[in-house]
């Protein structure tokens, strides 16, 4: 069945690494999130993808190319992210049959996608998050309302953001704006309604990814996948004959693992990147193409993306590092708050909760800091922020 990927929006939530990498094209386990997507797509029943993409759609183009697992890939470019059913609008003219739409930013269950696929018209739903405020699926599988509700008791599912409409359903697009002035396809379901029996299909466990944790999530699951079918360490490049792999790792062209160092699956070390002498890379790490782990490093559970530095005796835990960050030797990271279930992370306005109980920190592109200096759990660091020597950061 055709399907349309969105993949056009602005992803705030993932500030400042976005403003770097567009969200969709941020690795998971090695991969741009939305190579996965589009790989789960065609593995639940996907025929032809349309993918919707923003003006500067060049780095797509060079992600995903011209098929998917055999797939073809179409692009749609949206202007400007007013909502997903102007996303519609880009994409229908090369759709010509009942189609499913899929954000180009989540990863699903291939047998829920498949799920999903053999139902149309249907709306992906999901459990509902305890004290949640979504737009909610009410009904049993007839025609149904979409909602915004804050009453628990209301109903038992949420809108997961994945439809399968009918081809008609592409000249629905002028529905009314919703409060933040963006025309969405919830607008289109409920139109489809109207004259259609709309069915829930339920989407079980999946990661929407948001926010840094989400894409931490999505690391983790894509190693574990990527873990289970992989039992012995690839080596396309130069490891050390005293340093160990363990698992499934892999170290690609050009990279190196120096003497003494360790690298625990699942995790790779990107192209022409450098693991230092005794560093210690730990399970569900991501080490970006030409980043450099000065001696001694310990990271864990984290994102590197190219040319990150970190220098001599670093640890680095549960963090998403931009392209070209530079950490001091001895820069600490910490990773969880004794004091609290969860991270709460703080700037000069507000305090807010990360909903996770192990969060380090998130710097943006050519953040840097001195020799020693102390990261707290939660810390936002924008693009270009230089920290001193010695300092301790406890707020973005």
């Amino acid at each position: 069945m055709q399907t349309v990927l969105l993949a056009a929006g602005d992803g705030s939530g993932l500030e400042p690494v976005s403003s770097s990498v567009p969200k969709p094209l941020l690795p998971v386990a090695g991969e741009p999130l939305l190579q996965r997507a589009a790989r789960r797509a065609v593995a639940g029943g996907a025929t032809d993808l349309v993918v919707v993409v923003p003006p500067y759609y060049q780095p797509f183009t060079r992600a995903l190319g011209e098929t998917v697992d055999g797939v073809t890939v179409t692009y749609a470019v949206q202007p400007r992210p007013v909502g997903t059913a102007n996303a519609l609008v880009v994409a229908r003219r090369h759709l010509d049959d009942d189609f499913v739409v899929l954000p180009g930013d989540a990863l699903f269950d291939v047998d829920d996608l498949a799920s999903l696929y053999a139902t149309v018209p249907a709306v992906g739903v999901t459990a509902r998050a305890e004290g949640g405020d979504e737009a909610m699926i009410v009904g049993d599988g007839g025609p149904m309302d979409v909602a915004s509700l804050s009453d628990d008791s209301a109903g038992t599912y949420v809108d997961a953001g994945a439809c399968s409409l009918p081809g008609e359903a592409c000249e629905w697009t002028r529905v009314p704006a919703n409060d933040d002035g963006e025309r969405d396809i919830a607008g289109i379901v409920e139109r489809t309604a109207d004259g259609h029996d709309v069915r829930p299909v339920h989407l079980g466990d999946y990661v929407d990814v948001d926010t840094p944790g989400d894409l931490l999530r999505a690391n983790r699951v894509a190693f574990d996948e990527w873990a289970d079918a992989t039992d012995d360490p690839v080596v396309e490049g130069d490891v050390d004959s005293q340093s160990r792999l363990h698992g499934a790792v892999r170290v690609e062209s050009g990279a190196s693992v120096a003497t003494g160092a360790v690298v625990e699956g699942p995790a790779i070390v990107a192209a022409d990147a450098t693991v230092g002498p005794n560093a210690y890379v730990r399970p569900y790490t991501y080490v970006g193409p030409g980043a450099t782990l000065g001696h001694s490093v310990e990271v864990r559970h984290s994102i590197l993306l190219s040319a990150v530095h970190l220098g001599p005796h670093a640890f680095v835990a549960d963090s998403v590092l931009a392209p070209d960050v530079d950490f001091g030797s001895g820069t600490r990271v910490a990773n969880l708050r004794h004091d609290a279930p969860c991270v709460v992370a703080h700037d000069d306005h507000e305090r807010r909760s990360t909903d996770r109980d192990c969060i380090g920190v998130v710097a943006g592109e050519s953040a840097s800091t001195g020799m020693e200096a102390t990261l707290d759990a939660g810390v936002t660091l924008e693009r270009y922020a230089s920290i001193d020597d010695g300092a301790t950061v406890s707020h973005d």
